[in-house]
């Protein structure tokens, strides 16, 4: 007996179920599919976020009147706080700095007339946090700091400002696009499974006549079974290279142009940086899936 003649028995199986193939890979496309998109969504809201400068910060604003040594007690009392994983001073002086270099050469000179004297802004502390969990109790004490240690509020803070409110949303959606997105991944895989499994059921009982003849001339489990277990993985590499080329298509296309429009907001890395992963989704999952519904549909000729 030819050892490779599951390959083109498989092949020729493939194409005879025609209608059951075509739902099979349908459903297994869509369902790779979504499990591309939503790992794609899953890497731009990271990388998006990562992208925003004071996401994770929290910005101390001193006021105008505040000494020098205040400032200074402020910011240990700051570095002791929990929650707290960096802070940075900025001083009156670099922040109008700061401004000047934003508002570029042509508008410097709307600043010449400020010195250490007239100068406008406060001095202010820029706090990174760990856990975004704990911002609402972080923020409580920054406005309540106390700087001479006497147990009450020195009234040395103008205003704390920070993003939690937006931290929060984003955290929120993250969640309820990774519990929604498993929950319909797993029920949509769960089904391709099982259209994979009865066509591969349907295809061994037109083929049960030829099946017993060739048990019966003694050939092997293996021999028989190996046609079926190949049509299954044809469905998934089938699925796979479907799949990927419309997610490329889709991600170098309508996505990569969304992104160029909503510039700063949305980052979306090279499709390069993140194609061994759509390869092994759609490729790997794909191949895998189809021989486990394939597995599933003839275990009966699996057993010993």
């Amino acid at each position: 007996m030819n050892r490779l003649n599951f390959v083109s028995e498989g092949t020729r199986q493939f194409f005879r179920g025609r209608f059951r193939t075509f739902a099979s890979i349908v459903i297994l496309t869509s369902s790779l599919l979504l499990v591309g998109v939503f790992a794609t969504l899953m890497i731009v809201i990271n990388k998006s976020v990562e992208n925003i400068d004071d996401f994770n910060k929290i910005v101390v604003y001193m006021k105008l009147d505040t000494q020098l040594e205040q400032v200074n007690a402020a910011k240990k009392q700051i570095e002791g706080l929990k929650n707290v994983k960096s802070v940075r001073f900025i001083s009156k002086a670099d922040a109008l700095s700061a401004e000047k270099v934003k508002f570029g050469e042509d508008y410097a000179y709307i600043f010449d007339s400020y010195d250490d004297s007239t100068n406008p802004l406060p001095d202010s502390f820029e706090i990174e946090y760990e856990d975004i969990n704990g911002v609402d109790a972080l923020v409580y004490n920054l406005e309540r700091l106390d700087a001479d240690g006497d147990g009450k509020d020195d009234g040395i803070v103008d205003k704390v400002k920070n993003r939690y409110d937006i931290a929060k949303n984003i955290n929120n959606f993250k969640n309820v696009i990774s519990i929604g997105g498993t929950w319909l991944m797993t029920l949509l895989i769960a089904l391709s499974v099982f259209v994979i499994s009865n066509t591969i059921r349907l295809t061994y009982h037109s083929r049960e006549l030829e099946v017993t003849v060739m048990r019966y001339i003694g050939a092997t489990k293996g021999y028989i079974t190996m046609p079926f277990m190949f049509e299954g993985a044809l469905i998934g590499l089938v699925s796979g290279l479907i799949g990927y080329g419309v997610q490329y298509y889709i991600y170098c296309g309508p996505i990569t142009n969304l992104a160029n429009k909503l510039e700063g907001y949305i980052i979306l890395p090279p499709f390069e940086e993140i194609n061994p992963l759509y390869l092994a989704i759609y490729f790997g999952a794909g191949l895998v899936l189809g021989i486990f519904g394939s597995a599933i549909a003839i275990r009966r000729f699996m057993k010993a």
